[in-house]
């Protein structure tokens, strides 16, 4: 226990998920944050990581 990702690291990628779910584009812009598809695949690696909650 305690190797998982933080809080504050699963939030921000739920937050990546739900905006690229939401949207069709290619690449989006989240909190002016330039997201891209690595940057959705390390959200979903983050989530995968974290515990069910």
């Amino acid at each position: 226990a305690g190797y998982g990702p933080t809080a504050a690291e699963v939030a921000w990628a739920r937050g990546i998920i739900a905006a690229a779910s939401a949207s069709t584009a290619g690449a989006l812009r989240v909190a002016g944050q330039m997201v891209d598809r690595p940057v959705i695949e390390r959200a979903r690696a983050i989530l995968a990581e974290a515990p069910a909650t």
